[in-house]
């Protein structure tokens, strides 16, 4: 028999995993016609061209744990953190991301024109408004991301290929950590 008692802990912290977010402070924000109209004329179509394949809606895992679906999952942002800063450009991991100018390079196969790029700051530096409609209610579950880790292999994988070195084959590997937990014999 089980008992109930002991399972309210577990369940309480699994709901704790999970965000909605009206949870994130994300308020009903009122934006203007023309704002929308340039949203939906000159932003929409830069994230679905640039961004979609990754990220869209229809990503089957959605790259870094970002969907660019709505402004609220833009606020919600990825595995490291909200995505804009609304009002704040230079602060936000999109626009640091597309300007080569952060830890991330979106997209990764080459640096967008500098005209999206600045369509896109300047989109955030407004509020980034984004019409209501496409607001859906999102509980998301989230993992912690290590962000000096993924630094670090980066640059390991950085070296790797600046010199060139063969694949690593996998009996090789498992070998190599076996005798770095145990020592030489």
């Amino acid at each position: 028999m089980i008992d109930r008692m002991k399972l309210i802990p577990i369940l309480l912290g699994s709901l704790c995993c999970l965000v909605p977010l009206s949870a994130l402070g994300q308020e009903a924000t009122e934006f203007s016609t023309e704002q929308l109209d340039h949203f939906e004329t000159k932003i929409r179509p830069i994230l679905d061209a640039r961004c979609g394949e990754c990220h869209g809606k229809e990503a089957e895992t959605p790259g870094g744990g970002l969907v660019i679906s709505s402004r609220g999952t833009l606020l919600l942002g990825g595995d490291t953190g909200p995505a804009i800063e609304p009002g704040n450009a230079d602060d936000s991991l999109l626009i640091q991301a597309i300007r080569y100018d952060g830890d991330y390079e979106m997209p990764p196969d080459s640096k967008m024109p500098a005209d999206e790029i600045e369509l896109l700051a300047a989109w955030v530096a407004d509020g980034a408004p984004w019409p209501a409609h496409d607001e859906e209610e999102l509980t998301v579950s989230r993992e912690e991301f290590d962000v000096a880790a993924r630094r670090q292999l980066r640059l390991v994988l950085a070296t790797v290929r600046a010199f060139g070195l063969p694949p690593i084959e996998q009996r090789w590997l498992r070998a190599t950590r076996l005798i770095g937990l145990f020592g030489e014999a």
